[in-house]
């Protein structure tokens, strides 16, 4: 009986997490693929232009279908797939990659963790939307000139008007 208590326990842990189970399984599995395949096998250029996209794809089904979780699931792991390969021969230094600070608007996450922040699809899901609001209202609105600026996805986006 005990023994059940703490896998319920557990087990609801995981459910509090933003990242689905199922969805870091695949994430983790890419990953090893990756590490498996030699990337010189593709040009800067095409890796460049798959990682191009993918984003396109991604961005389209976000503003234009309904999906189901896995199908969500399937799509984001591919465009990790290619962001991640463009990561890894990006070569930056360890300093490039793990510095993170706090500036006047908050923290500023390192590139380690930020190429990660993709896993959390339906933040990103609502932030490409709330981007794309932002651009049609520029767009309907004549009147007023604003600027668009992308603080940093999954977090926030601000328009100020000039």
């Amino acid at each position: 009986m005990e023994q059940k208590a703490v896998r319920s326990s557990v087990a609801s842990k995981q459910m509090m997490t933003a990242i689905d189970p199922k969805l870091e399984q695949i994430f983790n599995q890419s990953i090893r693929d990756q590490l498996n395949s030699t990337l010189s096998q593709v040009s800067d250029s095409e890796r460049l232009l798959a990682l191009r996209a993918s984003i396109a794809e991604l961005v389209g089904q976000i503003l234009s279908n309904d999906m189901t979780h896995a199908e969500w699931v399937n799509l984001f792991s591919d465009t990790y797939g290619h962001l991640l390969k463009c990561y890894k021969k990006a070569e930056l230094t360890e300093a490039e990659k793990t510095t993170s600070f706090i500036n006047a608007t908050g923290l500023v996450m390192s590139v380690d963790h930020a190429i990660h922040t993709i896993k959390d699809i339906y933040r990103i899901k609502a932030f490409i939307r709330g981007v794309h609001q932002a651009i049609e209202t520029k767009k309907d609105n004549e009147t007023y000139s604003y600027r668009l600026s992308c603080v940093r996805p999954i977090c926030t986006f601000i328009t100020t008007t000039h």
